[in-house]
Parts: structure tokens; sequence; C-alpha cells
């Protein structure tokens, strides 16, 4: 089933989830959709993107009962930022609103979306609540959003004006985790209405197998400078404070192996992100209800903190080209 022709010049919210291998969360993202209440006219486009599990036998299983429900599949596997520009393409709705597979849509999200945008908003960022926080990194996750080092808007839930977005060229960068920051540089190009919305949005289910989430904190060093290059004056030199930091404690340590008495030194300074990190390991006991997190926690953000310094001097001649355009330009 699908819109049909007349229903489709009606449309004013499509909302689109790009699903790859989501089995185990894609009902419940699509149903939370579907009973959405909103008094307007909007249709939701899923796509499977490949998926080697069953994550497209669910979508047609729910496609067949529901009118509001149209389900496409990639023939290969397209990659999120290509899948959503497909979705983008298929929808019909004046206003898009993205979200995640592994989300589920707040009650009474799309009538917030659509009410912003109805005001002259043209770029909507909802709330993104950490849902399966008995994880680890899901835990880290809430953990950084309440101490104010992560942001409340991120990628799972996004809503744009569908005309603006298209003129502009959908997404452009295929660096995954890179669209909310193009989204933010090509709405402070073209001057458009952003707001974000604390009410509205999803609680989504953060990944929890360690090896591919440390392998995209090594990605997102690159990524984190690679997405300003075309942007410089947006950069901010502070925001390399981390990995300086990283830097410069490996440096002292092997020096050390020449001069044993920068050992001193180097324990001190390891003790500042220690501290903080024990401070939080508190927290995420709390929030987890495992015990474990007390010692896990810590070790899992010293670790992501070094691959993500990494991370960013694997890209070192972008850093000496962002910088000599950001500073000396």
């Amino acid at each position: 089933m699908g819109t049909t022709d007349r229903d489709a010049r009606d449309i004013v919210v499509s909302v689109i989830i790009p699903a790859y291998n989501e089995e185990e969360y894609i009902y419940d993202c699509v149903a939370s959709v579907l009973n959405q209440k909103f008094d307007k006219v909007f249709e939701v486009i899923a796509c499977d993107d490949s998926s080697s599990d069953k994550t497209y036998e669910i979508l047609e299983s729910l496609e067949t009962d529901r009118e509001k429900l149209r389900v496409l599949q990639n023939s290969k596997n397209r990659g999120i930022i290509d899948t959503v520009n497909r979705l983008t393409e298929a929808a019909s709705g004046e206003f898009l609103l993205r979200i995640d597979a592994d989300s589920v849509l707040l009650s009474g999200t799309i009538r917030g979306m659509y009410n912003n945008f109805n005001s002259g908003t043209d770029l909507v960022f909802g709330r993104v609540e950490v849902k399966n926080t008995t994880h680890l990194h899901p835990t880290a996750a809430a953990i950084s959003k309440r101490r104010g080092r992560g942001t409340w808007y991120g990628g799972a839930c996004i809503g744009v004006d569908r005309k603006k977005f298209i003129d502009t060229g959908g997404f452009k960068k295929t660096m995954i985790g890179a669209e909310v920051q193009e989204l933010k540089q090509r709405a402070s190009l073209h001057n458009w209405n952003i707001a974000r919305l604390d009410e509205h949005g999803v609680k989504s289910n953060f990944p929890v197998e360690l090896r591919p989430v440390l392998r995209r904190k090594f990605d997102s060093g690159r990524t984190h400078i690679n997405q300003y290059i075309e942007v410089p004056e947006t950069y901010n030199i502070w925001e390399l404070r981390g990995p300086i930091f990283w830097t410069f404690l490996l440096i002292l340590a092997v020096a050390s192996t020449f001069i044993p008495s920068l050992l001193g030194g180097i324990f001190l300074l390891f003790l500042l992100p220690l501290y903080q990190y024990s401070k939080d390991a508190k927290l995420a006991v709390a929030i987890s209800g495992r015990r474990s997190f007390a010692l896990l926690y810590p070790a899992y953000q010293i670790l992501s903190a070094v691959l993500r310094t990494v991370g960013v001097w694997s890209t070192i001649d972008n850093v000496f080209i962002l910088l000599s355009q950001r500073y000396l330009t």
C-alpha cells in the first residue's frame, strides 16, 4: 500500500527512516511514528539499506496494514547518507523529519515539529534521549549529555524544509556523523532559522558493540577536522584541547624513558582526566545499575580520548590546512 497521487498533494510532513540491520528495533520505531496524533496528512517512508537480517521483512509486514507507510529497499548497501538522499527524493511532504531506525518517536513530535515549521523555522533538531543505558557506550553518551559535553540535539531526529534541503544539494558529505554539522553550516550560510526542541524528539538505542563504537571514536577525530575544511571560518581551535592534551601526555611519556624525573609530572597530568572520569563513574553506576562501570567507565573514556586523538592526527595535513585557513589567511 502507499500514498495515492491525490493524497500526496495534501502531505505536509514526510517522516523518513533509513534502516540497516535493525530487526530488533524497526517495528517499535515505525509504530511510534504511525501512532502519532496529528490532524494533518503525513507519510512514513522507510528504506532498508540491503540488510542481512529481517529488517525488510518486518517493514513489509507493517506496510500491508498501514496506508501511511511506504517501504523501499536498496539493491545493495549504499550507506546512511545516500539512503537519506534517496528517501528525500521519494518524499512528498513540504517538510522532512528524519529519524534513526533504532529510535522511538516521542508523543506529539510530528505536531511539535510542524508547528515550528509553520511559524517560519527551516531546520529543527529534536531532543535525543538515550534509551538502552544498561550498556557501557549508551551510558557514557547519557552522561556526556547531562554534563554538557555532548549535545541533546543529534542526527537521530532532524526536521528540515524539504525544498530548501533539496535545492542546496541534500547531504553532500559521506562521513557518518557529519550530517548535523553540515546542516548547521548550511543553515548559517543560507540564513535558515533553527529551532531546538526539548519537549519533542526521540528515545534512541545507542550502539552497544564496543569494537565498531571505538572505531567510530577514531573516525570522529578525522571527521571533526575534515568537515570544517570548506568552512574554516566556523572552526575554533579550542576544540583541539583534548587531542593536544593527550598528545602532550604521550610526548612526555616517551621523553620519560630518557628523563625519568618527568614521571611525576605525567602522573599529575593524568590525574586530571582520571579525576573527572572517576566522578562520572558514580553517575554511570547510578544510570546503568551496574557496579562494574565504576572501573569500566573511566577506562572506556580514556581509550576513547586516545583513539579520537589518533584520528585527529591521522589527517595531520588537513589539520594544518584548516588552521592556516582559519588563522593565517
